[in-house]
């Protein structure tokens, strides 16, 4: 049994012998097929997944997965659709299914709820994620090799900024490193914010020149084999060389600033770090061990999001890691830390890294 059909047949056991499930969204789709779309925003397939068999509908001219333990039916179009449900649910005595309401389109549910004798439900997107949170070993190694070549690129990054370049050039610079390594690409669009353009979380990258003296936010991952890393640096950036004959400058004000609020937030991550190695954690754990040290440290309003997220195919997945969420870890999920301060006007700083759950 390979490694997909044993999720599938994870997948088939909250079914009953009349239920079914329509998989639409693409990395549900990829997690439970092998199958991946190149062009996301067009449907490319869906995958139906009954108590006893699982089929995939893929649009014509597009490689079947080789590995797909189902069976295989060309055409995903809305006509299409509508035949192979209609043959499937006579074929297998289907007479309900479960949708993900928020991965189909109007006219898909339209089609879809016009099958006469067959129940339409919300599918509970917790039965999936139940599923997905829980890493194997083979996505964990994808992942780790994410993380590697994040690090890489980042650091070396680092080490080519000078005075002058923009925070778009930076970016360039940046993904550039990330996608020149084999089955590698974007876990997502890559923030390089200067200043006090630092301060807003996702900043989008634009035409700011680096400066010396200068705050330097670095958020980015790389997505390797379909699996995401995510991580984020923040460095004050002095000059490109310092020169040896002179002596040591005088730290300004900004400077002293900046490595105090960098000293609280990478020793509120080292607080949330360390609560891995819990036998037992919940997501909120994570996020109150950070918040109640900046909390301590007088900066409670100024942490405005949450400290992380679960992550994999899909760069935000679940669990939340916040203070209201009592989802308590298992053995194989992966997340980021990534506590934060924002000084309105000044600048903001931010610490992240991808780490993992083992439960010992």
């Amino acid at each position: 049994m390979n490694i997909i059909d044993q999720r599938i047949k994870k997948l088939q056991n909250s079914l009953t012998d009349q239920q079914s499930i329509l998989l639409s969204r693409n990395s549900d789709i990829l997690y439970f097929s092998s199958f991946i779309s190149t062009v996301p925003e067009e449907r490319s397939a869906f995958c139906l997944v009954s108590k006893n068999s699982s089929h995939l509908l893929l649009q014509n001219f597009l490689p079947k997965p080789e590995n797909f333990p189902g069976e295989i039916l060309t055409g995903a179009s809305l006509s299409k659709l509508s035949d192979h449900l209609t043959s499937l649910k006579n074929k297998l005595n289907i007479d309900e299914i479960f949708l993900d309401f928020e991965n189909l389109n109007v006219e898909e549910f339209r089609v879809i709820s016009k099958i006469d004798g067959l129940k339409v439900n919300v599918l509970d997107k917790k039965i999936i994620w139940k599923i997905r949170s829980q890493k194997d070993q083979s996505e964990i190694n994808k992942i780790k090799t994410a993380i590697k070549i994040t690090e890489q690129a980042v650091e070396e990054t680092i080490q080519e900024l000078k005075v002058g370049l923009t925070e778009i050039e930076v970016k360039k610079i940046l993904e550039n490193k990330i996608r020149q390594h084999t089955f590698c690409d974007l876990a997502f669009p890559s923030i390089i914010a200067f200043a006090e353009n630092s301060v807003l979380p996702h900043h989008q990258s634009g035409s700011k020149k680096l400066t010396r003296n200068c705050v330097v936010l670095i958020d980015s991952g790389a997505k390797y084999q379909e699996y995401c890393a995510d991580m984020t640096r923040t460095l004050f950036f002095k000059e490109e060389k310092a020169d040896k004959n002179k002596g040591s400058e005088e730290k300004s004000e900004l400077e002293l600033e900046f490595e105090k609020i960098l000293k609280i937030v990478k020793t509120a991550y080292e607080k949330a770090e360390i609560l891995l190695s819990s036998k037992e954690v919940r997501a909120a754990d994570l996020d109150l061990a950070c918040r109640n040290y900046i909390t301590k440290k007088g900066y409670a309003k100024d942490f405005i999001h949450t400290t992380g997220h679960g992550l994999g195919i899909d760069i935000h997945e679940p669990p939340s890691v916040y203070r209201t969420n009592d989802t308590k870890l298992i053995p194989g999920m992966v997340l980021t830390i990534e506590p934060g301060i924002y000084l309105e006007g000044k600048f903001g700083v931010r610490w992240e890294n991808t780490v993992f759950y083992t439960g010992v």
